[in-house]
């Protein structure tokens, strides 16, 4: 595990401590054991998510669509036109219906905050942006290493302030990366890391990606 993410876990823990002692519960054997603590933050973070789910849900319909999606994002300090938050919900909606369900909410969250802890761990002259070089290692974290070229252009897509850098709510647009993925690994169902594409297979992917 990374520093961030042990950084990130014990702080949840220790927050998770704190609520419980204030709603009285006595120490016992529970508190010896890490694994016990890490079940308490995932399941509170988990009500956590829910409860926001459910309230943003204005129809009651059970799916998130991309003005409630805006609305949720905003709650949370990030304002996004519908464009971006439309990609968003592309990049986890998992039934091609423009929406998302509880499930697929709840890895959008965890894609976002994933997303905001590595920014601000590897911003480390906090000066609210990433150069280039930093961008390499919180991509890295999250699982993607790519070339210095497509690197370079994914850099021009999203450093929308053409300085260089990527500010948070540029890194936040990533997640077409996530929309790359999967439909990457629909044409590559045993993970050779290479793919060859007729012509109308490659516009049906490219449909895919955020």
């Amino acid at each position: 595990m990374g520093d961030s993410s042990s950084q990130l876990v014990a702080a949840n823990i220790l927050a998770t401590r704190a609520q419980l002692g204030s709603e009285g519960h006595s120490s016992s054997s529970t508190v010896a054991h890490p694994r016990n603590w890490m079940q308490y933050v995932c399941i509170g973070m988990i009500c956590r998510v829910e409860r926001w789910f459910r309230s943003i849900d204005t129809d009651n319909s059970g799916f998130l669509d991309p003005e409630e999606l805006q609305r949720a994002l905003a709650m949370g300090s990030l304002n996004y036109p519908l464009t971006v938050v439309d990609a968003m919900i592309r990049a986890f909606d998992q039934k091609d219906s423009r929406s998302l369900n509880m499930t697929e909410f709840s890895k959008l969250h965890e894609f976002l905050t994933s997303v905001t802890a590595s920014f601000n761990f590897y911003d480390r002259d906090h000066s609210s942006t990433l150069e280039i070089a930093e961008v390499v290692q919180a991509l890295a974290q999250a699982g993607f290493t790519l070339d210095p070229p497509v690197l370079q252009k994914m850099m021009k897509k999203y450093d929308l302030s053409n300085t260089r850098c990527l500010q948070k709510y540029d890194l936040s647009n990533s997640s077409n990366l996530k929309s790359c993925a999967r439909t990457f690994g629909a044409f590559d169902p045993h993970r050779t890391g290479s793919v060859t594409l007729k012509f109308n297979e490659f516009v049906y992917a490219s449909s895919h990606i955020s």
